[in-house]
């Protein structure tokens, strides 16, 4: 497996072409890298991301969801969390928000705007998604078992250890 350093090296690319057509300040379109080795187009946040998400350490009894974004991933994610919970769909833990309980770990690299910070005890299901969205890793790492995660990312940009996790 090739070191975070190599996964990682990005070459940053400037689209001037699409500059002329995503000219809103909030659009990360025009501010891409591009990975080396795999040539995979990514926001510049994910410089600072990427590394975060290459050492997350995954648990025995995670379930990844690795997918193609568009292909039916929500429903999938609603769906392998209800039968890892046992399919109470009245709990209250099964009316929080989809991605609260099924995080998209490289979220966080896709924002084009700072969260606002909520204080940590607030009750407020908005603040738990701002908390959520400003650090989707740190989020998913203090998830309690069985953790159920969510990426668009492929296996390659993972966690080394990903398939090796017994």
């Amino acid at each position: 497996m090739e070191s975070p350093k190599t996964c990682l090296n990005t070459l940053y690319v400037l689209f001037q072409e699409r500059k002329k057509f995503y000219t809103h300040p909030a659009s990360y379109n025009t501010q891409m890298i591009i990975s080396t080795p795999m040539e995979v187009y990514m926001p510049e946040k994910f410089q600072e991301m990427g590394p975060k998400i290459w050492n997350f350490v995954p648990r025995p009894d995670d379930i990844w969801i690795i997918t193609y974004p568009k292909c039916g991933t929500t429903l999938t994610q609603e769906l392998m969390w209800q039968i890892a919970n046992g399919v109470n769909i009245e709990s209250e833990e099964s009316q929080k928000n989809i991605f609260l309980r099924v995080p998209f770990i490289e979220f966080t690299a896709l924002q084009t705007s700072e969260m606002p910070v909520p204080a940590m005890e607030s009750d407020d299901p908005m603040s738990h998604m701002a908390l959520m969205m400003n650090d989707t890793v740190a989020w998913t790492d203090k998830l309690k078992s069985p953790r159920i995660i969510k990426t668009h990312l492929p296996l390659s940009m993972l966690p080394p250890n990903l398939c090796e996790v017994s």
